[in-house]
């Protein structure tokens, strides 16, 4: 028992003087690292698919102009070079017809993808 006492007491004097000197410093590195901030991304643009809507009811996936009849077929090419096609954002200009947001909506429901609006143009 005297052998353990012997081994223990030390041990806990190095952990408490580890632990107090841990909260009372300051947290500085040795090395002194610059580390670049990250700048967000509007609408995860890495791997989004993004549908705009002008004012004259154009549609742009992911900034290409498409007819609205090929949207989904254009979604689908997409899913397979890596985009997340399970999600799409729909942004569309202050001018645009309620009724053309609408159809993306219902395009969206029908093809069992979500669907989320994001500020206008």
């Amino acid at each position: 028992m005297t052998r353990t006492l012997q081994i223990t007491i030390p041990f806990l004097i190095i952990c408490g003087l580890i632990l107090t000197d841990c909260k009372s410093s300051p947290k500085y590195s040795a090395i002194d690292l610059k580390i670049p901030e990250m700048k967000t991304q509007s609408v995860d643009s890495l791997k989004s698919i993004l549908i705009k809507i002008d004012e004259k009811e154009n549609y742009y996936l992911n900034d290409n102009i498409v007819a609205y009849d090929s949207i989904i077929k254009k979604m689908d090419s997409l899913g397979i070079i890596g985009f997340d096609q399970s999600k799409i954002y729909v942004q569309a200009d202050k001018k645009t017809r309620v009724s053309a947001i609408v159809r993306i909506m219902e395009l969206a429901k029908e093809n069992k993808k979500k669907m989320e609006l994001i500020p206008y143009l």
